[in-house]
């Protein structure tokens, strides 16, 4: 299959169209087409459809028209994936026009012949039916996405017309030029090309009248005249130069002196696609009309290929810089001391053909000297390993025709501010990326053990460029070891770091080292600190609590870390570690700081964590007995939330920070915290159906609570075990584990635990089909219910009881209950009981064939999906479209099954079955992914 986005969006497949739907799906086709196999999130796309609404508004319409898409691109074997909190499309880049023109343009580069380059380039261009997404966006919107691509394609087209001329077709290009002229007519170097083109041609005097043109219009409208090239050009065809003659043409006179000085390039460059076409945007604005000096500064932690990435493409585009390039080795990281400005400067005159005895001792004068000898020059120049700004400073260029690339581990964020130089932060390699990397290096033979293995290697490396080139070397040079052999002395973490060496090289970790040793003792500290919690991303108050320090004097070190990007900042105000530097920091802190000190640190975290999570958790949390926590670091003030929307954006954020600090505790054998980070995230579990994690917290949780000696705990996650397996439709487990929690303690259980046990007990044997154990647990869990002052607990004993009735066809007897259910959870603003309610209405009305009834109850489950309980939405969903069909609108219906099917599958709900069978039925493609 092929996809266009370059003029309307479009498909086919095998020379047929492919029907796409409506404008705005396939805008939104064209928005995941022009990242293919990478992730946009569901707010990114919402604000690029609809810029103007919240995207609380548009969701359930962007799940739509996913939806949609889907269906129509699942016969031809093109999936839309969910990942994460976004999209991405499965399609192999090369299968779109943008990308194939990318490529296509970039492999012309090795070609020798200008004609055949020249033809190559005329057929990338050829892919060009019209402006990025025309058609389907708007202007603003294609401006926004298409910044830089437009001059992607006259850089082509110039490319294109040096070949032709090249190859002596002068004639055939005039008109092209013209053309490009008039459109473009203050663009320097396609007026160039003309006036070459022309003076060919035998038309000299339109060329020197095409320059009179030009320079009118630059003084006229810019006040300023034309760049040193075209005035260069101009007074050579004054001079009917005969070199003009010759099909050659350069931006600037060529000179044998001109240096050459690039690294050798990396063998076997792999990807950083994106990264090279920043790179490309930045030397295409080559400063002609703003008269500034382009610089572009390439950042990230060590061992990410920040010097590979940039002495690559200065190869790729050495061309555009007849007058040299140079390199220094500023040596900001490592043993020796920094490069100071002056001894670069120095490298760098003579580099330029400066005597020795004309440069200046004085780092001044020989900056000023350096810039007036770039001048008139057009140079590529690569500063490599900077530690600074004010030691790169200095060797800036002046000449607007000079482009100053820039790699270091800092930020030198003065750069940014004063120069305005364009930051590339450099991140890790993508998974497919990372297996052609490996793949390779080792060769097929040695590959052939299979992508997912080395996909599994290239994540025990982080991938990260230097470790999986030290993986691979290792593969390479030692015969015996396979990719599985490597993949299991990775596996240990302690040692993994100690396995990403060769030759004696510490490699990975020695490149981590440089970096560590110029930290001040404070920011290594939390450095350290900071290694002891993998898979975490704080807050820098959350990083105060680990460091046992206050808030205001973390963010300090904090700066120091990110500044050398040793932590990540993700633009919200939290921070993460790659998890290789977090086992570099975990060594540094196991030989630095004793183990008090750092069981204390882990320890400050939990319980800062246990009571949020509790406060978070008592929003919505009514059903379950709360227990007493024990916590060792009160916090001085715990947040509280006003709302069930605060509480569930809490555990969405932080979320990830209990699961992994739960396995944490376990693993440093802090009982108390394990079993009560477990609890503190139960109710969010559940209400988001994250059946996994939940499993895996409790299971944890339950030796922890007994090995903490408290049977209320041991109880609490036994129950919590026994749910998560029910959810799971795993009922004889589910029942197993609600019996033991029913068993703790026994002696000291309350009557509304009795009630809850009962009812968890009678719904597992309901969902496991035994209707006459479950009717009996539920009416006794009811009749105990209407014994308490609880009406929560009532609400849910007469919904789970109405429920069985439905199931059992006693249609009568369970509207009754669940309408009774309804009302008092209306009437008590129970507001997590209304969709589930909701839900079992919708199925008791469908049952009876009273379609206007579920499609009004269903539509009101469905609104609440705020509410993030994504079980009862897609259950709601999958009723609505029943009750859909059931009124004939069909095609609504698919839709909805659709959108039930996938979220569904998202939550890993066993009852992703109904959906997928209801569109079996309506003779649609059900597709497995979420929507």
């Amino acid at each position: 299959m092929e996809f266009q986005v370059l003029g309307d969006v479009a498909a086919s497949h095998r020379g047929s169209p492919v029907e796409l739907g409506r404008r705005q799906e396939r805008c939104l086709l064209g928005l995941l087409l022009l990242e293919p196999r990478r992730v946009l999130l569901t707010e990114r796309l919402i604000e690029l459809l609809w810029s103007d609404v919240d995207a609380a508004d548009r969701r359930a319409t962007l799940h739509t028209y996913v939806a949609r898409l889907r269906r129509r691109l699942a016969p031809y074997g093109v999936r839309i994936v969910t990942r994460g909190a976004g999209y991405l499309i499965d399609v192999d880049p090369a299968t779109v026009d943008l990308h194939r023109f990318t490529a296509e343009v970039d492999r012309t580069r090795t070609i020798a012949d200008p004609a055949v380059r020249a033809q190559a380039l005329a057929a990338a261009l050829d892919l060009w039916r019209g402006p990025l997404l025309v058609g389907v966006a708007d202007e603003a919107l294609r401006q926004r996405l298409g910044r830089g691509l437009e001059e992607r394609r006259l850089a082509a087209f110039e490319r294109r017309v040096e070949a032709e001329l090249a190859a002596g077709e002068h004639v055939r290009v005039v008109g092209l030029l013209a053309d490009l002229v008039r459109e473009f007519p203050t663009r320097e170097h396609g007026i160039e090309l003309f006036m070459v083109a022309l003076t060919r041609a035998g038309r000299r005097a339109e060329a020197l009248e095409v320059y009179r043109d030009a320079r009118r219009t630059l003084v006229e409208e810019f006040g300023v005249e034309p760049g040193q090239d075209l005035q260069r050009l101009h007074q050579r065809i004054l001079a009917d130069d005969p070199d003009l003659a010759f099909p050659t043409l350069s931006h600037a006179d060529k000179t044998s002196a001109a240096p050459r000085h690039l690294p050798r390039d990396i063998p076997g460059f792999i990807g950083r696609d994106a990264d090279l076409v920043t790179l490309d945007n930045a030397a295409s604005d080559d400063g002609a009309s703003s008269g500034v000096a382009p610089i572009c500064t390439i950042g990230g932690i060590g061992g990410l290929g920040k010097t590979a990435l940039a002495v690559h493409w200065a190869h790729r585009v050495a061309s555009r810089y007849p007058d040299g390039q140079v390199f220094v080795n500023l040596r900001g990281h490592g043993t020796d001391s920094p490069t100071r400005p002056i001894d670069a400067l120095g490298q760098l005159l003579r580099a330029l053909s400066v005597p020795p005895e004309r440069i200046p001792l004085d780092v001044d004068e020989a900056a000023a000297l350096y810039r007036s000898t770039l001048a008139e020059r057009r140079v590529l120049v690569l500063l490599d390993n900077a530690v600074s700004s004010e030691q790169v400073r200095p060797l800036l260029p002046a000449s607007a025709y000079c482009l100053t690339v820039i790699t270091s581990r800092n930020r030198l964020d003065g750069l940014v501010a004063h120069e305005g130089a364009q930051r590339l932060r450099l991140g890790l390699l993508s998974d497919d990326e990372a297996y052609r990397l490996v793949a390779t290096m080792i060769g097929a033979d040695r590959a052939a053990s299979g992508r997912d293995e080395i996909l599994r290697l290239a994540a025990l490396c982080g991938n990260l460029p230097l470790a999986l080139r030290v993986a691979a070397a290792r593969i390479v040079v030692d015969e015996r070891l396979t990719v599985p052999d490597l993949l299991l002395e990775l596996a240990d973490a302690r040692e993994r770091l100690s396995g990403l060496a060769v030759e004696g090289d510490s490699a990975v970790r020695g490149v981590f080292a440089v970096s560590y040793r110029a930290l001040p003792a404070a920011a290594a500290r939390v450095f350290r600190l900071l290694g002891l919690v993998p898979n975490t991303a704080l807050s820098a108050a959350a990083t105060a609590v680990l460091a046992g320090q206050a808030e205001s004097q973390i963010q300090e070190h904090i700066d120091a870390l990110v500044d050398r990007h040793l932590l990540d900042d993700d633009g919200t105000g939290r921070y993460q570690m790659h998890d290789l530097l977090r086992l570099y920091g975990a060594e540094r802190a196991e030989r630095e700081d004793s183990d008090h000190d750092r069981l204390l640190a882990v320890g400050r975290l939990a319980d800062a964590y246990v009571q949020q999570g509790v406060a978070a958790q008592s929003v919505f949390q009514r059903l379950r007995t709360s227990v007493p926590m024990r916590i060792a670091h009160p916090l001085a003030q715990v947040p509280t939330f006003d709302s069930m929307g605060a509480a569930s954006a809490w555990f969405q954020v932080e979320g990830g920070n209990l699961v992994a600090l739960v396995r944490i505790c376990d693993n440093l054998g802090l009982a108390r915290e394990t079993w009560q980070l477990a609890d503190c995230q139960y109710s969010f579990l559940v209400r988001t159906h994250a059946l996994t994690t939940l499993r895996e917290t409790h299971e944890l949780g339950v030796v922890a609570a007994r090995l903490d000696d408290r049977p209320d705990g041991e109880r609490l996650m036994a129950n919590g075990l026994g749910v998560a397996y029910a959810l799971g439709r795993n009922f004889d487990k589910a029942i197993r584990w609600m019996e033991i929690a029913a068993q703790v303690n026994l002696e000291q259980i309350s009557p509304r635990d009795e009630v809850v046990s009962r009812m968890n007990i009678g719904n597992a044997y309901g969902q496991k089909g035994d209707w006459g154990e479950s009717e009996r647990h539920l009416r006794l869990a009811l009749a105990g219910a209407r014994q308490l002052d609880d009406v929560f607990i009532l609400c849910v004993c007469l919904s789970n009881l109405g429920w069985l009735y439905t199931e059992q066809g006693r249609a009568q007897e369970s509207l009754a209950l669940l309408e009774e259910a309804l009302r008092i959870a209306v009437d008590h603003d129970i507001r997590q009981q209304i969709p589930p309610l909701e839900v079992h209405l919708a199925h008791q009305n469908a049952n009876l064939a009273r379609y206007e009834s579920t499609v009004r109850h269903a539509r009101a489950a469905v609104a609440l999906r705020h509410l993030d309980d994504h079980l009862s939405t897609a259950r709601g969903l999958y009723w609505l479209g029943v009750g859909l069909d059931g009124l004939g609108a069909s095609e609504e219906a698919v839709d909805s099954w659709q959108e039930s099917l996938g979220l569904m599958t998202d939550i890993g709900s066993g009852d992703a079955e109904y959906p997928a069978a209801a569109l079996a039925r309506a003779g649609h493609h059900s597709q497995t992914e979420p929507a």
